[in-house]
């Protein structure tokens, strides 16, 4: 009999599978986590074809909806058409991170121990601490080596995003950290320069206000030097 397909971490509909779990009939079952904080055991051939989709919350939602006469999108009781906002979209692809091993940034995130805190599986309580997403913002992570979790957790613009990453160098001064680009901008210091002055071993805050002069030679080829 072949091996059945590994599907942890995978999400189908409003599902997120955490495990197989044992099963005395032939059918493979998985314990799965629903968006709205539920748990249920689902067959992998319901899952796969689409049969089920949520642990029952879909169904009674939509018959909720059957005895009115809203117009448009059926929406969760937050008021989200569910899987078309980026809100809902991005909390999905924090999972997908997190917990999928088939996925390409898995490495990154769950691959180094990063996860998903418990209260976050769900939907409703990431949307609770969050708030919905702004306008062309992403979530980042203060602590790169920390969870997605509250207190840990902003809606930054990609720049800052871009910036707070482990390959960013941060630097300390005037009581604020910094990675150094963000301090070279704030100070009108070129980065390069900066980095040249921390490697010849000045010190933070000397590093970020002595003035850069030009000499005659930098100037004809354009290179900032500290003096």
């Amino acid at each position: 009999m072949p091996k059945p397909r590994d599907l942890t971490g995978q999400t189908f509909g409003r599902l997120t599978v955490l495990k197989r779990v044992p099963c005395q009939a032939k059918s493979v079952v998985w314990e799965c986590l629903c968006s709205c904080g539920n748990k249920k055991n689902v067959r992998s051939g319901d899952m796969v074809s689409g049969k089920t989709v949520s642990c029952g919350c879909r169904g009674r939602e939509a018959a909720a909806e059957n005895g009115k006469m809203n117009v448009g999108k059926k929406k969760d009781r937050h008021g989200h058409a569910r899987r078309e906002t980026s809100t809902y979209r991005i909390w999905q692809g924090m999972k997908q991170r997190c917990f999928n091993k088939k996925s390409g940034e898995y490495v990154n995130y769950g691959g180094r121990g990063i996860v998903v805190c418990d209260r976050w599986l769900s939907f409703e309580n990431f949307l609770s601490d969050m708030g919905e997403r702004p306008d062309g913002h992403h979530i980042d992570r203060t602590n790169n080596n920390g969870n997605y979790e509250p207190g840990n957790c902003r809606w930054v613009t990609p720049k800052t995003n871009q910036r707070n990453t482990r390959k960013s160098r941060m630097l300390e001064a005037f009581g604020e950290i910094r990675c150094l680009s963000e301090w070279a901008e704030l100070k009108g210091i070129k980065p390069l320069t900066l980095h040249k002055r921390l490697r010849c071993g000045w010190g933070a805050e000397q590093a970020l206000t002595v003035p850069v002069e030009k000499r005659n030679y930098e100037k004809r080829h354009d290179i900032s030097v500290a003096v």
